[in-house]
């Protein structure tokens, strides 16, 4: 009998830099859809955790898939989790840092702060409603594994659970600039 349980997830950023905005969408199969998104995430520092579900136990045939992205701290580049397991997540992202090039360049350009959540969310809406694992890491969380952390390098992102971990490449689409009176 499948038994459902939640863990606590943590970013720590190792990218050597600042980052603006940061989100996470997991995945437990068709059964549980978790996303989150940080605004600022300080070099070296570990985010507040969010939770995400996901079952265990006899019969249990789901799995724990991961998308991750982030932008660095001057808004001038997009960073992801890139598994090469299917060009369609790719294209999707390439897609959308293009399309949201003006909302980049307004945020980045203007006085307010506060922007990364709207990157963030904007990152993370095509994939929260989506059933398709493409372009999502496997990383499988057991019984034990309460606490995960997330670990972001430059060209690399490390899941660190008590059964295990798992890594996978980071790729990068770089953001165009836009100004002020191009975006008004």
């Amino acid at each position: 009998m499948p038994t459902h349980r939640r863990a606590n997830v943590q970013i720590v950023n190792e990218t050597g830099e600042r980052i603006r905005a940061v989100s996470i969408v997991h995945k437990y199969s068709d059964n549980y859809v978790n996303d989150h998104v940080w605004d600022t995430l300080e070099k070296g520092a570990t985010s507040d955790p969010m939770q995400v579900d996901y079952n265990t136990g006899a019969l249990t045939t789901g799995r724990d898939w991961w998308m991750v992205a982030w932008v660095s701290e001057d808004g001038s580049n997009l960073f992801y989790t890139n598994p090469h397991n299917l060009r369609a997540f790719v294209d999707v992202l390439e897609n959308l840092a293009t399309g949201a090039a003006s909302l980049v360049g307004t945020l980045v350009t203007s006085e307010s702060g506060g922007w990364g959540g709207a990157v963030g969310h904007a990152i993370v809406a095509p994939f929260v409603n989506n059933a398709s694992t493409s372009g999502f890491k496997q990383h499988i969380l057991r019984v034990e594994d309460s606490v995960t952390k997330i670990h972001l390098h430059r060209n690399e992102v490390t899941w660190v659970s008590p059964s295990g971990n798992s890594s996978t490449g980071v790729a990068t689409k770089a953001i165009p600039k836009t100004t002020k009176a191009a975006a008004a």
